[in-house]
């Protein structure tokens, strides 16, 4: 029998906020010479395959994406990080991986990820479903790695 496939580690970067405090879009605020969700894209495409964004709709306008890049939308009528978390599952899926491979999950406003920090974080997964940090006893559910298993939680969520 061959030997099993190493888990495939893919991210999913949800960015189908209103950004209604900020008045304008967070995915697309420079940072330095590129946008925050450009930035966000080009250091997981370092240490996942593939980036899958997730948009509010088809209309969401996103600043220019690094090739390769796959974009979901969340379900009409759906809000918060879980439907886009729940999108981006269910994008990776019909792309081909399975269950027992995994994704890092984070929003497109966090321009301080590093590829090692991620890779690290990966490594803590084990058998788990999930490895999520704690920070000050808060859950980071935005900075975690889910197996793609866990699609029909998050569904019954």
């Amino acid at each position: 029998m061959p030997e099993k496939e190493r888990m495939q580690l893919a991210a999913i970067i949800l960015a189908g906020g209103a950004s209604s405090r900020m008045g304008r879009p967070k995915e697309s605020l420079p940072w330095g010479d590129e946008s925050l969700l450009g930035r966000t894209c080009r250091t997981l495409s370092a240490c996942c395959a593939p980036v899958v964004v997730v948009a509010r709709d088809r209309t969401q306008g996103l600043p220019p994406l690094p090739e390769g890049t796959l974009v979901a939308c969340d379900a009409p009528g759906a809000a918060g990080p879980l439907a886009g978390l729940l999108a981006g599952l269910q994008a990776l899926l019909a792309a081909g991986l399975h269950g027992d491979d995994a994704t890092f999950v984070t929003a497109c406003d966090h321009p301080f990820l590093f590829a090692d920090a991620v890779r690290a974080l990966h490594r803590e997964l084990g058998n788990a479903r999930l490895v999520m940090p704690e920070v000050a006893t808060v859950l980071q559910p935005l900075c975690a790695i889910y197996r793609l298993g866990c699609v029909g939680a998050v569904e019954r969520l």
